[in-house]
């Protein structure tokens, strides 16, 4: 097996942006323990205006007549070269050309190709 050339590489990133017509913000979050006196503090980074795809899952799947549940609600498609971590959140804005809300935790580690990455979430119930 040969590895793609850079010419087929850009040519799968275009098909990958084409396939990203939604946006979102992801926000790092890090957690710091406290001492015996003080509480623990949150920290929060936001990468805003990521181009990423939203495929609703709907809780379930069907495969070959069978009721699959899921453990995931969103899969998320993003560039690869955006860092997720399992302690992020994610939060959508648009979707297509509609504007949307809502809040979502990653719940497992991305699985990343050259040129993009699916992440798996679950929605936020604030």
């Amino acid at each position: 097996m040969r590895l793609p050339s850079s010419t087929e590489i850009n040519n799968l990133k275009a098909t990958q942006e084409d396939a990203m017509a939604d946006v979102c913000n992801i926000y790092h979050i890090t957690l710091s323990s406290g001492t015996y006196s003080t509480q623990g503090t949150e920290t929060r980074s936001m990468v805003s205006g990521v181009a990423c795809g939203f495929v609703f899952t709907g809780g379930s799947t069907v495969e070959r007549g069978q009721v699959l549940l899921i453990d995931y609600d969103v899969l998320l498609r993003i560039p690869a070269n955006i860092t997720v971590r399992l302690a992020d959140e994610i939060e959508l804005v648009e979707k297509g050309v509609t504007m949307a809300s809502g809040t979502f935790k990653v719940t497992d580690n991305p699985t990343v190709n050259s040129t993009v990455q699916h992440v798996r979430l679950k929605r936020q119930v604030l």
